[in-house]
């Protein structure tokens, strides 16, 4: 996947996971992955949808915000022009 980091910053990521336990999870590829899913109509947990609409990636209502869709880009932009 791309660098997503203009979009979300690691401090960002970091404060946004505080107090969180996803293991020794990827935070930054659990977000790229619920964007992606609420943008194709799946459903994140709890927390990690709290976490995207508090880094403004997505709204209340599952709507991929703007910031959501720049962080889509960036993560899949190698996979959208070659296919893999």
């Amino acid at each position: 996947m791309g660098d997503t980091s203009h979009v979300v910053s690691d401090a960002d990521l970091r404060t946004a996971f505080l107090g969180t336990d996803f293991g020794g999870a990827d935070h930054r590829k659990l977000i790229e992955i619920g964007v992606l899913k609420t943008a194709c109509g799946y459903g994140s947990g709890h927390t990690l949808t709290q976490i995207m609409i508090g880094l403004k990636l997505i709204g209340a209502n599952a709507t991929v915000l703007k910031r959501g869709r720049d962080l889509m880009r960036a993560a899949y932009h190698e996979l959208m022009l070659n296919g893999g």
